[in-house]
């Protein structure tokens, strides 16, 4: 293989990596943006519409039934006082 050759390779591979970075970086923060409008009482429905998602990919952002969203963090207006409860993580 010719140095020009392999030098082409190299650097095809180095744009890969960092247009993936790029992707990876773009999505958390949609992520984000999503979860915070979401926080903030904005319809899933209107999310959907202004970031080309459907409604049910905007909820998954949002998180799981524990209450976390997408950057990991806890919104407690989200969590279910009964469930705390009755999970013994709050004494009742």
């Amino acid at each position: 293989m010719s140095a020009e050759d392999l030098n082409r390779l190299r650097v095809a591979a180095a744009d890969k990596e960092a247009a993936e970075f790029e992707l990876d970086h773009t999505v958390l923060t949609l992520q984000e943006a999503v979860a915070t409008a979401l926080r903030h009482g904005e319809d899933p429905e209107v999310i959907a519409d202004v970031t080309d998602m459907s409604p049910s990919e905007v909820l998954e952002l949002w998180g799981g039934p524990e209450g976390e969203d997408a950057t990991g963090n806890y919104s407690l207006s989200a969590l279910d006082p009964a469930r705390i409860q009755s999970s013994g993580t709050l004494p009742s």
